[in-house]
């Protein structure tokens, strides 16, 4: 099963509340702040310099993350939603990923999100992902809402070259050499960009890649 990863698009965002209610109402989780947040992501999250990513399987939306600035360092994690004809397939983890690089990207330094106790395949996730349980804020912004977790990010950009085309994907072990080899190649392509540009580009690499076929299939 191939499934892309893509950035917002206005006409995914009916999805974005689709696929996040299917969750929040099962569990008895959803609240105002939750639909003015699906409702109206480009005002609460895009013109904030955030971004929502969706995984597409084919023409069908079967999966979304939202990363949302809090401060200049400090970025949140949300809204991660699959569906359920499509879980446990990887695509979870790879809207996460997705967040964490665009954040990184973005200057973040630490990554945190809330959650709840009954979600407990999604805080398994997260745990895998490096983050850690620390005590709930006092203004968190959502009443249901009894679990905290943190992620800081180390300084070094988590990339590694891969595949015929120069594709990116995500590892723990790129040397500078490589990433410097994969920066100069975006900058030989495009010589326009700023140093952010680069960046994002390569970031953007990283979305592109697909999921590869279960060995089940």
């Amino acid at each position: 099963m191939d499934i892309d990863l893509v950035e917002y698009r206005p006409e995914l965002r009916p999805d974005f509340e689709r696929l996040n209610r299917i969750w929040l109402e099962q569990h008895s989780l959803l609240e105002p702040v939750d639909l003015e947040y699906l409702r109206e992501p480009e005002r609460l999250i895009l013109a904030h310099g955030g971004q929502v990513f969706f995984a597409m399987k084919g023409e069908a939306v079967v999966g979304t993350c939202a990363a949302i600035p809090i401060s200049a360092t400090t970025w949140e994690l949300a809204k991660l939603a699959v569906d359920p004809s499509t879980r446990g397939l990887g695509i979870g983890r790879r809207l996460c990923e997705a967040v964490l690089a665009y954040a990184r990207a973005a200057g973040a330094t630490e990554i945190v999100l809330t959650s709840h106790t009954a979600l407990v395949e999604a805080i398994r996730l997260y745990e895998t992902l490096g983050f850690r349980h620390a005590p709930l804020p006092a203004d968190v912004r959502y009443e249901t809402a009894n679990v905290y977790m943190q992620l800081i990010l180390s300084t070094r950009l988590p990339l590694k070259m891969a595949g015929p085309e120069g594709r990116l994907r995500i590892a723990s072990d790129l040397s500078d050499a490589e990433r410097e080899l994969a920066i100069a190649g975006i900058r030989k392509r495009h010589p326009e960009y700023t140093p952010r540009e680069v960046i994002e580009a390569l970031v953007w690499q990283i979305h592109k890649i697909r999921l590869p076929k279960p060995e089940s299939e």
